[in-house]
């Protein structure tokens, strides 16, 4: 057994401050894994790490473990894959951790009230939102599709409803219009793992009280589903941008011409006026060409009788391509 050397001096000058260091970690996501190597970080008595079970991924479809489970196998800490937290084995086997706290971030199954009541100080979750806008499986994604300005990460204690505990602490994110589900995801995960110890510190000292979610401000994130990606060409070019920027990566923006999919990963709005075929363009959806995995360009116009259509052009087409590096997609004027 490899035994760590004792510390020279403790991580804080109160005696007290070792009490609430028993936890458990729940995550399974790329997201949970800052906040879970943040907690080794610190010192932690780490008693568990329960994930999400390997799945079949890629093109052999071989089992492959969660992003957490790799990294608490690589620290030699005690990894539990259950299907369920229902069953008396697991409850016994929880109740017995003795601990302080459970950290929760992302672990995708639903904690009985049976978890919830055994940690010293709870069950405390990183939810990445600004609660109670937001609650639910895609917080992330949804604040841009919605054009909100800001988000950010909540820490709160869990109950037995949906992201609906009391909250600890918040801590705001921007959202710019350069903003996408990948950049957003990662700042905010980063932001989870630098609060959280500072949280828990103040949580055991009684120097931080959670206070219930306010009433008002109420929405919720439903999860993503790929046919969410389908470009409704009907849409103004300012909602298809934010489309494009919040399914960034997964599922990501698609459309369909002539039967080929055609994934869009990025793109930028602009005001412009030009003419294609006797049809007046008012507002251009721009994409650069390396970002169009089929190389072709999608135009979508706006006629004068209000229908839309759609057509393909070569990248080498004079009016399709407003210089070397953009493609032209347009979409009406909102």
């Amino acid at each position: 057994m490899i035994r760590r050397p004792p510390r020279s001096t403790p991580l804080y000058s109160s005696a007290a401050s070792d009490v609430y260091k028993r936890q458990a970690f729940m995550g399974t996501p790329e997201f949970s894994v800052p906040t879970l190597q943040s907690l080794i970080s610190f010192g932690h008595d780490i008693r568990a790490v329960y994930t999400q079970p390997p799945r079949p991924a890629g093109r052999g479809k071989k089992n492959k473990v969660s992003p957490v489970q790799s990294l608490a196998e690589l620290n030699g800490l005690t990894v539990k894959t259950p299907h369920s937290l229902k069953t008396d084995e697991e409850q016994e086997y929880f109740q017995k951790l003795g601990l302080d706290a459970a950290i929760v971030v992302a672990y995708g199954l639903i904690l009985p009230k049976t978890f919830l009541e055994v940690p010293r100080l709870g069950c405390i979750n990183i939810h990445a939102s600004l609660l109670p806008r937001w609650r639910g499986a895609a917080p992330i994604q949804r604040a841009i599709m919605a054009g909100d300005t800001k988000t950010g990460v909540t820490i709160m204690q869990m109950d037995e409803q949906l992201d609906t505990g009391p909250i600890f602490t918040t801590s705001e994110v921007e959202i710019t219009d350069q903003t996408t589900s990948e950049t957003l995801h990662q700042s905010m995960a980063n932001l989870g793992a630098c609060i959280i110890n500072k949280t828990l510190k103040d949580i055991n000292r009684k120097n931080l009280r959670a206070i219930e979610q306010s009433t008002s401000g109420i929405s919720y994130a439903d999860k993503l589903s790929r046919d969410e990606g389908y470009v409704d060409w009907n849409k103004s070019a300012e909602e298809i941008e934010k489309l494009v920027r919040a399914l960034y990566p997964w599922p990501g923006a698609l459309t369909v011409i002539d039967g080929s999919g055609i994934k869009i990963f990025e793109g930028t709005r602009i005001r412009f006026t030009y003419t294609v075929n006797n049809a007046n363009l008012e507002q251009q959806f721009i994409i650069p060409s390396s970002a169009v995995d089929t190389g072709t360009v999608v135009v979508s116009v706006q006629t004068s009788s209000s229908d839309v259509t759609t057509e393909v052009y070569t990248l080498n087409t004079d009016y399709a391509v407003l210089d070397s590096t953009c493609l032209l997609y347009t979409s009406p004027s909102p």
